[in-house]
């Protein structure tokens, strides 16, 4: 294993007016660079997702990460980047409305209601409800 040292580098939570739809795609390419090869990062905390000069995004600190991960581990990843997103965004983007919503099927994309909520307008097209993948399991007293 080859390490070399980091250019100077600052926290995403930390860059403020920085923090621009280019800079969290690529802390979500980043991520998703992970997971297409089975790894998970398991503590993604502010510390560990910096940005340098360039704006290139670094994951840091894989020493909890873990080789031919679960699903869960995966989603777990995606919850703590969803947090790390928010954070960098800070409440003033949130409410002039955020960063610009993600394509349909892009599978980081962030909702802003409950996927079962209808609008005031009547809008009857809401997405269906997350159902989790797999086959529904009787737990210990064999209810579903």
């Amino acid at each position: 294993m080859v390490m070399s040292a980091l250019p100077p580098t600052t926290p995403l939570t930390e860059l403020g007016e920085d923090a621009t739809d280019e800079v969290l795609d690529r802390a979500w390419e980043q991520l998703q660079f992970a997971h297409s090869r089975g790894i998970s990062h398991r503590a993604l905390t502010p510390e560990a997702v910096v940005v340098d000069e360039s704006s290139d995004v670094w994951l840091l600190d894989w020493d909890a990460g873990e080789v031919a991960t679960t699903e869960l581990n995966q989603s777990i990843d995606i919850a703590q980047m969803l947090v790390l997103t928010a954070l960098a965004v800070g409440p003033a983007a949130r409410a002039r409305g955020g960063p610009p919503q993600r394509r349909r099927g892009d599978p980081h994309r962030v909702r802003t209601r409950h996927p079962e909520a209808r609008s005031s307008r009547g809008d009857q097209s809401a997405p269906a409800p997350f159902r989790p993948a797999g086959r529904a399991t009787r737990g210990p007293r064999g209810r579903l």
